[in-house]
């Protein structure tokens, strides 16, 4: 079960590391090659973090549609120290990837002048609040400067866990409830699984599973990286100050570090670097992202386009733009140490200086590889998805 939140002292115990754990099944096999275990492995409860970055943040409803009026929860905001439950499997609608979820965290009851809850029968708590452009909001902790988790919609009914009543004029309850939450689209990835820490772990290889092991952990990112149907698949570094990388959808679920999460975030961080240029129009930071013989594929129109000519056609173009905005979702697909392949979902916001606004969604990928002790891109094939 998820700790409860401490308001005094958040995010110390949010994610419990698990140091006596035998064994841990990262990725199903098949039944023919399942290996036997004397001790049937242990599967940690899944929690996730929103990855998406859009200023009104991610919809979290009722029922996983998008069509039904009146079934929306609120809206979740990327943030770890309050993350998110898996309850039970994904679905797939035939074009959006659903997630069941529970939330939970600290919401204000009353203050010295307005009520934001009332109480319901059963032990629960109902929004009263109704103010669409001033959320009530669901927090990681008491004091109003604690990271956002929710804002919560009129008529959402919350469980209560706790409650702090210290303050006489100023109420909270520690409130959970279960939503579902768009996981991802063709386009787009929305939610990404968080890893618990292993700081004091080695890697142990059995067939079609990850087993761990006490001792140090000097391999675990070499070791893990070229496995990609059991391996690192879509795991990112969520923060540098938060000691747990993340992991994508996919059949793989990896444990890490903090080494493990730097480890990839050098690998992605030319192309991290090639959005940042983009949202500063900075062209000559975007060009240092390439190899000296890269190669630019748009399979919308064909062309193939040198370090040269992309050189030649970003000189057209960035002068073009009174600004840009850039969301994207980077996930790791495969990588042998020195090679990685990189699948990306971005949404693109554009503002000409004639004042004339458009946008670009769409899917690509990288190939980039090691060139000293840096990452570089050798290929991006763009609009993948067209």
């Amino acid at each position: 079960k998820m700790p409860a939140l401490n308001p005094g002292n958040m995010g110390s115990t949010l994610i419990p590391t698990a140091p006596n754990l035998p064994i841990t099944t990262i990725a199903p096999v098949s039944p023919s090659i399942q290996p036997e275990l004397s001790n049937p492995p242990v599967v940690p409860e899944r929690y996730l973090a929103v990855s998406y970055q859009g200023r009104e943040g991610l919809a979290i409803r009722n029922t996983h549609s998008t069509k039904e009026s009146g079934n929306l929860h609120g809206y979740l905001h990327q943030q770890y120290q309050a993350p998110l439950r898996q309850i039970g499997d994904v679905v797939w609608d035939g074009e959006l990837e659903w997630i069941q979820l529970e939330v939970r965290g600290w919401v204000a009851i009353k203050n010295e002048t307005e009520s934001f809850l009332e109480r319901e029968p059963g032990g629960t708590w109902r929004v009263t609040w109704n103010r669409h452009n001033d959320p009530l909001w669901m927090r990681a902790g008491t004091n109003s400067k604690t990271t956002e988790v929710c804002g919560l919609a009129y008529g959402t009914i919350l469980e209560e866990l706790d409650t702090d009543f210290s303050d006489p004029e100023h109420h909270y309850v520690l409130g959970s409830f279960t939503g579902w939450s768009l996981k991802r689209n063709e386009r787009m990835v929305y939610m990404k699984y968080i890893v618990p820490e292993w700081e004091t772990k080695s890697l142990t290889l059995v067939p079609g599973t990850f087993g761990v092991s006490d001792g140090p952990l000097p391999e675990l990112a070499s070791a893990m990286d070229p496995i990609g149907s059991t391996g690192l698949a879509g795991a990112f570094g969520v923060d540098p100050a938060v000691p747990f990388p993340s992991a994508g959808p996919g059949p793989a679920k990896s444990v890490g570090t903090v080494g493990l999460g730097n480890h990839l975030g050098a690998m992605r961080f030319p192309i991290d670097e090639l959005f940042e240029a983009w949202r500063t129009l900075d062209l000559e930071r975007y060009m240092a992202q390439w190899t000296s013989d890269a190669v630019k594929v748009d399979l919308r129109t064909g062309r193939r386009y040198t370090i040269d000519a992309l050189y030649r056609d970003r000189l057209k173009q960035f002068p073009q733009y009174r600004s840009v905005g850039a969301d994207a979702s980077v996930e790791l697909r495969e990588s042998d140490g020195r090679t990685a392949v990189f699948d990306v979902w971005y949404e693109m916001r554009f503002v000409k200086r004639s004042g004339t606004t458009f946008r670009e969604k769409a899917k690509e990928s990288y190939v980039v590889v090691k060139v000293g002790d840096d990452w570089r891109i050798r290929l991006n094939r763009d609009y993948e998805n067209e």
